[in-house]
């Protein structure tokens, strides 16, 4: 057991200005977080020191439940009395440094391994919930680091935590076996030992696949697994090319699907890691790696490649945002000023693929990609890892203007087929048990979700949208699930809906929860009673919305009285020039209270352009 954490929402004697604080921002963690693309797997075994895997208990972080928090059978390789863990608190801003007890030893595949069992209470992980940004768009929280062996250097692994919904509703379960279940949007199987493999070697997914093929068509060109048991790695997720038969984008043909037991419809593969398989960011990522980014941009431009694996990721160049960027994060992008000189830009609305990546993909002709610049200095912002420079960092160093004939002349025009839909089924593999319902209904709402049914793009709080969207809408992803032999499960699911669920706002228990989409001019309200219990004196809340590009001055504040017994009432319009995309918090005030941090942060809220 660790010790508890001290006030969460303590006063601030003498604080002046806003009664309201400005969001906690969460730490960055880097390349630990950035996902890859592999063309062949990692070779070594995991070192002494290093983590494998946990299981979480309870598999899902609920607001309105008050539990602590126990990683189970947390495993590291060798044999390894004492670890360190940092905790992040968000408070302070800070790390807490932990220290963890083993609790056995244990063999697994000719292998020594420490097993760990840390265990947090309520208070600690209720707090950390109170102030970290979940939601529709980030299912999950950060809750450490990993640093390895007491007495050894630093293994840095960042640790997340599963948070439920719910929205996510309970779902029809078709069960075949005690090894396989699926509903509408997601296969659960049972594999045993999986991602043990990693302590000689690599994930292996060719048995996944294999086990997936005897029960469910062959008719998908992604398999997206994704571990019950919690596999701590460098990176969020990975994706390895199985099959490309198109040509002039840098990449051999290959045809490895028979491995996997598909008979020629399969393209890739995914690992994510954790939960990471259900964000927008991370989905997209993945899937543009089907066709990207494999250019020799040494060859193409004269460049030395710096940033987050830049032999498989596009390089800090002009001509809009890149979903694959080993130098900018997706939500920037590079531009050329009147004047000659460049800078960083905030990608503003909801992103799209570079220009080079729909031509890569077959959906536009090189006569609709226009010259853009590639920049010299590649590192000059992180050299090691994908990066979001404030807007308006100027860019220095020379710069080469390029064009699709520059490309075309290393690798030859982009021929091969062109897809319209891809097909991706989500595979949640477990070692010794099918999962939960509930742990069910949670995977298969986001995975649903990622589909983007209604077509409303499905944007995250940064403004990143569905895949779907970032190609223009020309390839349609599917994610329902096919079994060859059992039923079809269908069934309905608001994976785009109009208010956050009324139950997921810790403190405070909701009768009708804050819009997650909404019409400029559109009144809405917000309703609810104060439940949070540090305090017996509550007299006013504020509901705001902080906008997802951290303008202070886009923040959208209404205030309203607590009533004696606890309840209150908001109504709510936004106004024309506020549309975009939120977060809703709800603060909590009491009388000579000073600022106050939110009670609850949800995301994304949508807010949309009046109807014309």
């Amino acid at each position: 057991m660790v010790a508890c954490v001290g006030l969460l929402f303590a006063a601030r004697p003498g604080t002046q200005g806003p009664r309201d604080l400005p969001p906690l921002p969460e730490p960055r963690i880097g390349a630990i977080d950035a996902p890859e693309m592999r063309e062949q797997w990692h070779s070594l075994a995991l070192a002494e020191g290093e983590p494998l895997s946990f299981r979480q208990e309870p598999p899902l972080l609920l607001p309105r439940d008050d539990h602590g928090t126990r990683l189970s059978d947390f495993s590291v390789a060798g044999d390894v009395a004492r670890v360190r863990f940092d905790r992040w608190n968000q408070q302070t801003q800070s790390y807490e440094a932990e220290t963890w007890e083993r609790d056995r030893t244990d063999t697994i595949g000719g292998r020594l391994v420490s097993i760990f069992s840390p265990t947090w209470p309520p208070a600690v992980i209720q707090s950390r919930l109170a102030t970290a940004r979940v939601g529709l768009d980030r299912p999950f929280l950060f809750l450490g680091m990993f640093r390895g062996p007491a007495d050894g250097p630093n293994v840095d692994r960042g640790v997340y935590l599963r948070v439920g919904n719910s929205l996510a509703r309970p779902v029809e379960i078709v069960r075949v076996d005690d090894t396989v279940q699926y509903s509408s949007h997601v296969v659960n199987l049972v594999v045993p030992g999986f991602g043990t493999e990693r302590l000689a070697a690599d994930l292996d997914l060719e048995p996944v696949a294999r086990k997936f093929y005897e029960h469910f068509e062959d008719s998908y060109e992604v398999l997206a697994v994704t571990p019950e048991a919690a596999i701590l790695d460098r990176y969020a997720a990975f994706h390895r090319i199985v099959q490309n038969q198109v040509d002039g984008i840098g990449r051999p043909r290959t045809a490895r699907f028979a491995a996997y037991g598909s008979a020629g419809t399969l393209l890739g593969v995914e690992l994510n890691y954790n939960a990471y398989l259900l964000t927008n960011d991370t989905s997209t990522h993945e899937l543009t790696h089907i066709w990207s980014h494999a250019f020799d941009w040494g060859r193409i431009a004269g460049i030395a490649r710096a940033g987050h694996e830049p032999a498989s990721h596009a390089p800090l160049m002009t001509g809009g945002e890149s979903q694959v960027g080993a130098v900018l994060e997706a939500t920037r992008r590079a531009v050329v000023r009147a004047d000659g000189t460049a800078a960083i830009e905030r990608v503003t609305g909801l992103g799209r693929q570079h220009p080079l990546d729909l031509y890569a993909m077959g959906l536009i002709g090189p006569a609709e990609v226009p010259e853009w610049f590639v920049f010299g200095e590649q590192g000059q912002f992180d050299p090691s890892t994908s990066s979001a420079p404030p807007p308006g960092t100027s860019i220095t160093g020379p710069s080469r203007r390029v064009s699709i004939n520059d490309v075309m002349a290393i690798h030859g025009p982009r021929s091969g087929p062109v897809l319209s839909t891809l097909r991706r089924a989500s595979i949640v593999v477990s070692r010794d048990r099918l999962i939960s319902g509930e742990e069910m209904a949670y995977w298969n709402y986001f995975a649903a979700r990622l589909e983007d049914p209604t077509g409303s793009g499905i944007p995250s709080y940064e403004g990143e949208p569905s895949f779907e969207v970032t190609t223009n809408r020309r390839i349609d992803v599917r994610s329902d699930i096919r079994p060859r032999n059992g039923p079809a499960v269908s069934q309905p699911h608001d994976v785009d809906p109009a208010a956050f669920g009324t139950t997921d706002c810790r403190g405070i228990e909701l009768t009708q929860a804050p819009r997650a989409r909404v019409r400029v001019a559109e009144r809405f309200t917000v309703a609810g009673r104060v439940t949070a219990r540090d305090r017996s004196d509550f007299d006013e809340v504020l509901l705001r919305f902080w906008p997802g590009t951290g303008e202070e001055s886009r923040a959208v504040r209404v205030f309203r009285d607590v009533s004696r017994s606890g309840t209150f009432n908001i109504d709510v319009e936004m106004r024309d020039g506020q549309d975009g995309f939120y977060s809703a918090e709800l603060f909590l005030f009491w009388p000579g209270a000073g600022s106050q941090y939110a009670r609850c942060t949800l995301s994304p809220m949508v807010v949309l352009p009046p109807a014309r």
